[in-house]
């Protein structure tokens, strides 16, 4: 396990009340505890379906509004980075962060790389010439709605394709912030 659901909690409460100025509370700990477990089942999960060459199947998360579910999944696959580099030798798991428009990407990789405190993420849209290759040697690629939408209209295992590898491993979390059919 890269990262443990209690640690991420702890770091979560941390980034939520000194960086963010919010309050926290018993409820929110809980909460991003099983943010935590989710995430990690997720990974679990698609390790598996990887493994056996099968689809794996969708975690939603739907708490309610302003309790930093995007905040979470930034602070997590940062952690997850971050985690990843102090192995011998490193584990190869990273994360995919889709969001709805290009400067929630732009805002998304700034966040992900200054909790890793390291350049964990890169960005790759239609404002950004990221080549797949380039993506490649990033834990965490940061992409659109739309890349998501025109790679599962080319093929079901599109996005898989495109960005499922980095440095011989595999992005086994995938984030879609909001739900895709909120695209405009």
């Amino acid at each position: 396990m890269t990262v443990l659901p209690s640690d991420f909690a702890a770091e979560m409460e941390r980034l939520w009340t000194l960086k963010l100025g919010n309050v926290s509370g018993p409820a929110f700990r809980e909460l991003w505890t099983r943010m935590g477990e989710t995430f990690h089942l997720a990974i679990q999960q698609n390790m598996k379906a990887s493994a056996l060459s099968i689809a794996p199947a969708w975690q939603v998360l739907a708490p309610e509004m302003g309790v930093g579910k995007t905040q979470g999944a930034l602070l997590y696959l940062a952690m997850m980075a971050k985690a990843s580099r102090k192995l011998s030798p490193p584990l190869q798991i990273g994360g995919l962060f889709v969001a709805r428009t290009i400067q929630q990407c732009e805002d998304a990789a700034r966040t992900i790389n200054e909790l890793a405190g390291f350049e964990a993420a890169i960005t790759r849209h239609s404002s950004n010439a990221v080549t797949l290759q380039e993506c490649r040697h990033f834990p965490v690629v940061v992409i659109t709605h739309a890349a998501v939408t025109q790679s599962w209209a080319q093929s079901y295992s599109g996005i898989v394709d495109a960005y499922g590898s980095w440095e011989g491993g595999r992005r086994c979390l995938v984030i879609i912030d909001e739900a895709l059919g909120q695209c405009s």
